[in-house]
Formats: C-alpha cells, structure tokens, sequence
C-alpha cells in the first residue's frame, strides 16, 4: 500500500470549497479518470471465493476511484490490496468508502441521513470533489409502479400499479431517499458553484425517470407507468449529469439494468406475486449510477459500460419479451472479451449481487502529478514484530492513529487468512478498548493455523468491530511467510494427492476422483474446472462435492462434454489449493 502521510489531525466536516475559480488557460495537462461504483454485497463475503474475486476485478478495471457500498468489512483490506489511499468514514459510519490512487486532501464526513461520505482529491493539481453514496432500500416505490408494495415486498391486490406521480412522490418521500438526495446536493453545492469538479456514485436502490419514460412503458413490468423518480429529480436540478444517459440517452436500446442480474436474486417472484400478477415480475432496474457537474470547466466525460456479464446472461424476463429487443449496452470485465463484447461469466463468477458502474473522465489539470500529502484518518498497526513462543507465533503491535476510533466501543484484533470473512477469527483473537489504543498488544498465533495455510493463504491481522449490524475492519496489516518461517517450523502435512481413474474419458461418461492424504478436514472438497481457469476462487467450478473428512477415497461426477479439464483438491470450504491433476473428454 502506498505510505499515507497525515497532516492535520481534525475531520473536515465543514469545509470552504475553495476560495479561486479555476482558470482554463493554467489547465495545460489531459488527465484521464477511471472510476467505478461498487455494492460489494456483503462485504464480498456472500461467497467464499468473493473477496478474491472482487480483488481480481478491480485490479483488472485500474480503477483510480473506487465508491463501495456494503463494504464496512472490505474497504481496508480492499485498500492494502489495492495500494489505493481510502476514506471510509468515523468508527460510526456504515456501508460506504472512497478508495483513491490519488491524494485525499480533505474528508467529509457522512451526513445527517447517513446516506454519504465525501472526499477532495488532488488530481495532478486539481481538487476534485467526490461522494459515495447509498441509500435506503425500504420504501421501493419501483415496486409499487409495478404492481407490487415497495413497504412489504409483496404484490398488490389484482397487481395494480400505483401510476398517479403524486401517489408516487408521497411514497417515494416515506423512503427517506429524496431528503438523502437533497442533503448530498446541499453538501455539493460550494464545489459547484465555485467550479469545483464533482463526482458522485452509489447504489441509489431508485431508478431513474430517464428510465422509466413512455418508450419504455412496457418493458420490464413497468405496467404502462411513466414516473420521473423524485430522488434523482432532486440531483439533476442540483446540477449534476446522470453520465449513463449522457452517453447513452436512448432507454429502449440501453436500460443499462444493473440489479438484479440473477434470476435467484429478484424480490417480486414469490406466491403473492404468482397469486395477484398470474406470474413473476420483472423487477430489473438500473439503480447504480455516477454524476457529475458537466458544465464545468475542463471534464469530459470519455466513457462508459457495466461491469460484469451482460444484465440478461442470467435473468430472463416473465413476460417472455426479452427476445424481442436488441439491448446494446456496453460492458466490461475480466472475463469480458473487450472485442466481441462477449461475456464468460459464469453464474456465480462475478462477486457481488449489483453490476458495478465504471466511467472514464478526462479532466484538464495544472500538472501531470499530485503533490499533495494525502490525509489519513485511518487507524493503522505500528510497531510489529514477530517472535516464537514455542512453536506458536507471537506478534505484537500498537495500534497508532485511533484518535478518530469509538471511545465505548468494543474492538477485537483478529488474525485470519486474506479472503476470509470479515469477522474470521480463526487464527487467534484478543479484545482491544480505547485503553489499550497506542500501548503495546499481543496476540499468539497457534502453529496449527499457520502449519494449515503454509504457502497458500496469505496472513493478516485485523482491527475489528460491529457497527451495529455491520462488520467493520479499520486496520489491517499482512503478516509474511518468509518471515514466520523463519522462527516457527510449520510442518505441513503430509502432501495431498489426487488422479482420475483414466486420463481420457468419452463424452458422458461418469468421471471418478481417486484422492490421498487429505487432510481430514469436514468441508475439504473437490471440484472440476476448465483447463486453464485459475484456483483462486475468481472462476466457479463447473462441479463440486465435499469429501467429509476422509483422507483417502474416490468421488464420481457426472459426465462432461468434450474438452479440456482440471481436477482439484481445496482445504476446507475454502480456496487454499492441496493438489490438482489434467484429464481429457474426448
């Protein structure tokens, strides 16, 4: 991660947005900006191989801004991954973070509806102010202009829509969304009126009435409703672009739907939905979006595209219309051929149950460098050294810059592996308190952990708590092999083995797995996988089964078609690769 260097040490919750216009003849450089918005669903946790798979994705997209939601437990670790500087709020905070390669130079924090946190940038010279955003999900008005109850998420008596606009604002008003709304514009406005660039992405859980027109009245069970939707209202008077639709004006051609992509994921299929609508209903939306202030000097928006498969891979609409339109929306991805715009995505391949958002700016600056020390308010381990306490690990540590970390807040230190879930304790954990901030810690980690993950997973420590019913991790630092091995002997087990019965099979026929010297664990498990696809966890497996703690034993799978294929042994409902062989299906 790079070195963030603090320079003051109070939040900028109020700030004065500057005090000079900028000038376009001192704007002499053309820097491009990527930026993505992203619902980690979870905290990439939804799915073992998740967080890996988030962490993949990212470094494909070399994003130079990330907005996260759903992302208390990730935005740190995604950070330190990432070697990106992050704002994520005080230790009160929930759901969001802003994760930049380039300096923070003020923070804002979130706001009274705890709907956004801000940052200022230094882009090569220039402030550039930007938000992540979420907000709420209760009161799902869309629902209603559809037939369903955005209070209850169940469908209507006989599925009436509720297309009245004024019925819709009072409904849309009880979801809190349209004041988050207007609380982020009040909060942008200095940046903007002073020329300020701004930037602002998020799950918004609205659609857009740039969406929901009379071209497309019809499609996506939107039941004849036509309905500028209040809370994006509000955002566009405040003088900000809906850059999707700036690109791509037409809806018809591009929805650019980004929740939900599958089926399994939709809330309007349920009985009451069978019983009063005779069916599902199609409750695609485009709720992830990025703004900007287009009128200001200098910012060119150059592209954008979705990220992740196509919306219609792995959702196909009730109404069975799907068919008649030619969807053109542009995406993008680590398994998305750039060329053909063809997706490899598997079902559950992409970490998350939103398409993220990905746009690239051109913004004019003074310079083709920022020189600006970035501010961090982030806690952080200090002062680590590893020992051997027999043939355990001891590590101990102080936890340095907490000024900004809940005085009556409960903490824990967790050792865990990389890509496991936020909370993870699995290698050790010691509670910590604001007494215990900026004096020295220990924490023993058992030989038996370490021996289990030797050379596969990568260790960490983590700063932990529950912010309320959030998982959060403040701090994270990685602990290396090649040190660990150097005090502790770690004596792995015994080397996994695995084969197949025959190196060449026909087309169908039954697949059988010999496997030895597993080591015995209740999940550890097999799975099949293309030739060439990576053991991470960033693509699915085509089949799977667990061994149940057997060390020694056969498993048969059904047959496959013809092709190239990789039989693995992984550790434990996990990721962590014990061995791996090649077959054939000719």
């Amino acid at each position: 991660m790079k070195n963030l260097f603090p320079v003051k040490l109070a939040l900028s919750f109020a700030l004065t947005a500057g005090a000079s216009v900028t000038h376009a003849d001192s704007l002499s450089y053309q820097t491009e900006l990527k930026v993505v918005s992203a619902n980690l669903w979870h905290d990439l946790s939804a799915k073992a191989h998740y967080y890996n798979a988030g962490v993949a994705e990212f470094k494909y997209l070399e994003a130079d801004v990330i907005f996260t939601q759903e992302a208390d437990g990730v935005n740190a670790r995604l950070a330190n991954d990432l070697g990106m500087y992050f704002w994520q709020g005080d230790y009160s905070t929930s759901s969001m973070g802003i994760l930049s390669k380039f300096p923070i130079k003020h923070v804002i924090q979130r706001d009274a509806t705890a709907s956004h946190i801000g940052a200022v940038l230094d882009i090569n010279g220039r402030d550039v102010a930007v938000w992540s955003n979420h907000w709420n999900y209760t009161e799902y008005v869309s629902y209603d202009a559809r037939g369903g109850n955005g209070s209850t998420w169940a469908a209507r008596k006989h599925c009436k829509a509720v297309s009245d606009s004024e019925q819709l604002d009072i409904l849309n008003d009880k979801s809190q969304r349209p004041s988050q709304a207007a609380s982020l514009i009040t909060a942008m406005k200095p940046y903007i009126e002073n020329g300020t660039p701004v930037i602002a992405g998020g799950d918004t859980n609205e659609p857009s009435g740039l969406d929901w027109t009379s071209a497309t009245a019809n499609m996506f069970d939107h039941q004849g409703t036509v309905y500028d939707f209040k809370s994006h209202r509000i955002v566009r008077a405040g003088g900000l672009t809906d850059s999707y639709r700036e690109l791509y004006p037409n809806p018809v051609t591009h929805p650019g739907i980004s929740w939900p992509f599958r089926q399994e994921d939709s809330w309007t299929s349920g009985s009451s939905y069978v019983k009063e609508c005779g069916r599902a209903l199609d409750d695609r939306d485009r709720i992830d979006f990025i703004y900007y202030n287009k009128n200001t000097v200098g910012v060119t928006l150059k592209s954008a595209a979705f990220v992740g498969p196509h919306f219609s891979n792995f959702f196909t609409g009730p109404d069975g219309q799907d068919g008649n339109y030619n969807w053109q929306d542009p995406i993008a991805g680590r398994l998305i051929n750039e060329s053909t715009q063809e997706s490899q995505y598997g079902l559950y391949d992409f970490p998350s149950d939103h398409l993220w958002y990905q746009t690239t700016f051109v913004i004019q600056t003074p310079s083709d460098t920022s020189v600006s020390d970035s501010l961090d308010f982030n806690a952080k381990f200090e002062n680590v050294a590893l020992s051997a306490a027999g043939n355990d690990l001891k590590v101990t540590f102080t936890l340095g810059n907490t000024q900004h970390l809940g005085k009556n807040v409960s903490y824990q230190v967790n050792a865990t592996t990389k890509n496991a879930n936020p909370s993870d304790q699995s290698g050790g954990v010691i509670n910590v308190d604001s007494d215990s901030f900026n004096k020295q810690l220990t924490l023993t980690i058992p030989n038996a952990f370490l021996a289990n993950q030797f050379a596969q997973e990568e260790i960490q420590l983590r700063l932990f708590h529950n912010n309320g019913a959030s998982p959060r991790v403040d701090a994270v630092v990685d602990l290396h092999w090649s040190e660990i091995s150097a005090l502790i002997n770690l004596d792995p087990h015994t080397e996994t083995t695995i084969n197949t019965s025959k190196q060449v099979y026909a087309v169908n026929e039954a697949i059988v797995a010999n496997f030895s010297d597993a080591p015995g664990n209740a999940k550890d498990w097999i799975g099949i996988y293309y030739g060439g696809n990576p053991s991470d966890g960033s693509v699915y497996s085509i089949d799977w089964q667990y061994i149940h703690g057997e060390t020694s034993g056969s498993r048969t799978f059904d047959g496959l078609a013809a092709g190239e294929y990789l039989l693995r042994v992984f550790e434990n409902d996990g990721y962590t690769l014990l061995a791996e062989t090649s077959f054939s299906v000719r």
